[in-house]
C-alpha cells in the first residue's frame, strides 16, 4: 500500500482566564488555540524527490516551539538532521543550524498543500531535463542545486521541470559561456504548474550541439536575490 502524504503538525494552547474574586455565577473563559507547522521530522534520509525545508524556514520554525526548539514534533536530542542547504544539530546549548556535512539520522521535510504553499523563493530548487515536451517519459539529467554550473546531457529541444519558485537553469551555446544563452525559470510566461512546487516549461534552443554536452548554470531568480528568502 501506498504511504500516506505527512500532514501538517499541530501545537495546541490552552489558556484559562479566571477572575481572582469571582462573583456568584461568573463563567471562566478557556481559549484554544492551534498553530500549524508546515516542517516535519522525517527518520532517515530523504528520499529523491523530498521537499527539504531551508535554513532559515527552520530557524524561524523553531521560535514557535519552546526554547531551544525543545518541544518539536518528533525531535530527538542528538538528532543531526538534513536540510535543503545545511544540517539541523539537535545537540548542546543550542541547537545550531549548520552547513555540515555530517552523517545524519533525520531530515526536516517542508510539507506542500492547501495550508503550507509553496514559498515564494524557494531555497532547494532542482531542475530535470526531459527528452520530450510534458516533463514525462525519458530523463536526461537532474541537477540538483542552484548555483551550480555544469555540463548535461541535452537535446536541441525538451522539457524542464523546475521545482521551486524563483528558481532559474541557463543553457549556453559553449563551455566557456559564450555564444548564444537562453534561460528558463519558473516564472517564465505560459509554464505548466504540476503541482506540489514543481512547473514544466518548454525549451528550444537550436544552437546547442548534437555531438557535445551542454553547459548549463542555475540559479535564484533576480527578484529573489534582493529577498532574504
Amino acid at each position: 500500500a501506498p504511504t500516506p502524504a505527512p500532514t501538517p503538525m499541530t501545537k495546541t494552547t490552552t489558556t484559562t482566564l479566571t477572575n481572582p474574586k469571582p462573583k456568584p455565577g461568573t463563567v471562566t473563559t478557556t481559549i484554544t488555540t492551534t498553530q500549524l507547522t508546515c516542517i516535519t521530522r522525517v527518520e532517515g534520509p530523504a528520499p529523491e524527490g523530498t521537499h527539504l525545508a531551508s535554513e532559515d524556514e527552520v530557524d524561524a520554525e523553531c521560535l514557535k516551539w519552546g526554547e531551544e526548539c525543545s518541544t518539536f514534533p518528533k525531535m530527538k536530542k542528538n538528532d543531526i538532521c538534513n536540510l535543503a542547504d545545511g544540517q539541523f544539530w539537535k545537540w548542546g546549548t543550542p541547537p545550531m543550524v549548520k552547513s555540515g556535512d555530517l552523517e545524519a539520522n533525520c531530515h526536516m521535510e517542508r510539507l506542500v498543500n492547501e495550508k503550507c504553499p509553496c514559498p515564494k523563493c524557494d531555497k532547494s530548487c532542482a531542475y530535470t531535463v526531459y527528452e520530450d515536451y510534458k516533463c514525462q517519459g525519458h530523463r536526461n539529467e537532474k541537477v540538483i542545486h542552484n548555483d551550480e554550473t555544469i555540463l548535461v546531457t541535452a537535446n536541441k529541444s525538451g522539457s524542464v521541470k523546475i521545482h521551486g519558485k524563483g528558481c532559474e537553469i541557463t543553457f549556453y551555446e559553449n563551455h566557456d559561456k559564450s555564444g548564444k544563452k537562453t534561460t528558463y525559470s519558473s516564472d517564465t510566461d505560459g509554464i505548466r504548474d504540476l503541482g506540489k512546487c514543481d512547473y514544466c516549461v518548454i525549451y528550444a534552443c537550436d544552437y546547442l550541439k548534437d555531438d557535445d554536452e551542454t553547459l548549463v548554470s542555475t540559479k535564484r531568480s533576480s527578484h529573489c536575490e534582493m529577498s532574504p528568502r
